[in-house]
């Protein structure tokens, strides 16, 4: 692997370009010097030097992406990549601070150290998939409990802000709407909580009669229980 180029004296910076350089290297197979590297975790796990914590995540960030995306049962947690990711670094980091207090670590392996990363990855993972497993089994949204949820989407933004479950839904109503009809109709009937009677009354020149409101209204709610991604959303809906 050479000898090594990177001492305590080099700056973190510095430090990180050389790891990122030589870790590369070493991914592609290639010879590499591991002392940059081995060098930045112990700044980052001995010394808790944020700087160098950062780099590391940084630097490693799809690295750990790539074994989370690659993992067999990921698609199966409906969980983000992103979150997962941050769970492994953590449960990486807490781990080996804990044994550097008790037993001391060795920080004397790029592999090891990286091969350790990716058990805290799959891990992560196994657990999410875990607690998916666990999760009651739930029904697909019926018409009325559609409608239902869709009129209660005001007083539901008021009580748990703009990315509760309800309003994630009313977005994707709004995206799916096809003409200015189903737009005044949904805005009156979801937005404002009006009947189609009053729908009509306020744009007698859109509605000839109210059972024309009544059908548009169905029809969006036709369209949003043939959607998949709706359906998902009945999954986060308490």
């Amino acid at each position: 692997m050479g000898s090594p180029i990177c001492t305590r004296s080099l700056a973190t910076e510095a430090l990180a370009l050389r790891c990122y350089q030589e870790s590369q290297k070493y991914l592609d197979g290639e010879s590499y010097d591991e002392s940059c590297c081995l060098e930045l975790f112990r700044r980052a796990l001995r010394d808790e030097q944020e700087a160098a914590w950062r780099a590391i995540y940084v630097q490693f960030f799809h690295l750990l992406r790539r074994w989370v995306y690659g993992h067999p049962r990921f698609h199966s947690t409906e969980e983000e990549g992103a979150y997962l990711i941050n769970i492994a670094f953590s449960r990486f980091w807490h781990s080996l601070v804990k044994q550097r207090e008790t037993e001391g670590v060795a920080l004397d392996s790029l592999p090891r150290l990286l091969q350790y990363l990716k058990s805290c990855v799959y891990s992560a993972v196994e657990d999410a998939w875990r607690r998916q497993q666990r999760q009651p089994p739930r029904s697909e949204f019926t018409v009325d409990e559609l409608a239902d949820v869709l009129e209660d989407d005001q007083s539901a933004r008021q009580m748990h802000g703009q990315f509760s479950p309800t309003a994630i839904l009313h977005q994707a109503m709004t995206e799916r709407l096809n003409s200015a009809e189903e737009e005044v109709v949904a805005r009156l009937s979801w937005q404002y909580g009006l009947a189609p009677r009053q729908v009509r009354e306020h744009h007698p020149e859109m509605f000839p009669t109210v059972q024309r409101v009544y059908d548009l209204k169905k029809n969006i709610l036709d369209r949003l229980l043939r959607d998949p991604y709706i359906q998902n959303l009945r999954k986060l809906i308490p």
